[in-house]
Formats: C-alpha cells, structure tokens, sequence
C-alpha cells in the first residue's frame, strides 16, 4: 500500500493551524508506526521541528493509486545519522480511501478565474466550478464564450476547507469538452490539468476529501 520512500503529507490538526501543511518521506515502518524523516514546510520549503504528541492529519498516495487519510501523532523523535520521527500508524481498518478512480470528483461550487491562453481567444472571465478533483474541474462557461475543445487556459481556484480557512490553486488547463447548456442554461466546460505544481493538487485531494466529509455530515443530519 506504501512503500518505503514514498512521501507523505502532514496538516496540523490544531485549531487555527490547519493552514500549515508538510511533507515527508517514509524512511521505514514497523507494526503501528511509521518512521519518517523531518517534514518540510510546503510554503516555506524549510524542514520543521515539532513536539511529542503533536496531532496531524495526514495522507498518501498507495500503490494502488488511491489517496489513502488518517489521523496521526507524533509518538517520538529517533536520533541517528539521519534524524527521523516516529508516528503513530493506526492501521489499515482506519485509513478512509478516498479515491475510487483517478481523482475523486466532487460536487462543488467555487470561485473561478479563467484565463484563456489560446490565440487570445476571448478575455479571461470569472465563473464557479461544477465539480472539482485532483485532475481538473467543469466550470459553467460565459454565454458566446467561442472556446472549444483543445484550448487552453490558466485558471484560479479558490479552495474553502473545513476549518474556515482558505487557499488558492493555480494551473495550466485544456478543455476536454464543452457540454451545451439545455433549457436556456449555460454551458459548462470541462477543464483537465496539464501543469499543475504536486503541492496544489495536494490541496484540491485535501478539499475534495472536505467536501465528501461534509456532503456527509449533511446527508446524516437530513
């Protein structure tokens, strides 16, 4: 499911700090742990030091090629030629799989700049989204927008977590369809991501996984 070298991602579990977000290596793992080295900052790009029993949400990419989530703790610092931490694994039973095809693909409505790079087709416009995953997003499309299938643009997203917080994704996209709009509605385009840097699709995983959770929630309480 994971193998040694494999990265794994760490958000801070504490109130108010979920916006700091880590990665590191699996450098070894034994029953109920996992042995990693020091997590970077992925803003700052400057490794971070933390306390026992520090709480992180976390996750990785499996073999399979799932995103697999937790929650997890630090049990421990192990000294050594190369100083690693030891967090806790709490096995497999309670890992939630979130990724049933490539990306998961969520219902979600949320900020969009556009931003067409192809002949200077037309102006970049804002819109929201229609669905949102880890490998691109249908946006409803401005009325006699004239783009096709095979342009390109750059796009931002604004991203709304859970915790209240809020952060933005920026990638190269290509429109791989154009669906017409019936009974007067508009159309809505579908857009896959042709250059999108790790860390923000990490962050587009992460509010997909938010977005399940509360869809969730909201199925529970009705």
């Amino acid at each position: 499911m994971i193998n040694i070298g494999d990265k794994i991602f760490l958000a801070l579990h504490e109130e108010g700090e979920e916006k700091a977000r880590f990665r590191c290596r699996l450098v070894d793992q034994s029953e109920g742990v996992f042995i990693v080295d020091y997590p970077i900052d992925e803003k700052t790009n400057r490794t971070n030091y933390f306390y026992q029993g520090t709480q992180f949400r976390a996750w990785f990419l499996g073999s399979d090629e799932a995103i697999y989530l937790f929650e997890t703790e630090l049990l421990h610092k192990q000294p050594g030629n190369v100083p690693s931490l030891v967090l806790k694994d709490p096995g497999k039973d309670n890992y939630l799989r979130i990724q049933r095809r490539k990306y998961v693909r969520v219902e979600a409505a949320t900020d969009v700049a556009v931003y067409p790079i192809t002949e200077n087709r037309m102006e970049p416009f804002t819109s929201v989204s229609v669905d949102v995953s880890g490998g691109g997003l249908a946006v409803v499309m401005p009325e006699n927008h004239g783009l096709k299938a095979g342009d390109r643009c750059q796009v931002w997203v604004v991203v709304h977590f859970l915790d209240e917080t809020i952060d933005y994704v920026n990638a190269v996209c290509e429109f791989v369809r154009i669906h017409d709009g019936h009974n007067g509605g508009r159309d809505k385009g579908s857009l896959k991501f042709i250059d999108i840097k790790e860390q923000d699709r990490q962050k587009l995983i992460r509010y997909c996984f938010d977005r399940q959770r509360f869809l969730r929630q909201k199925e529970q309480l009705d």
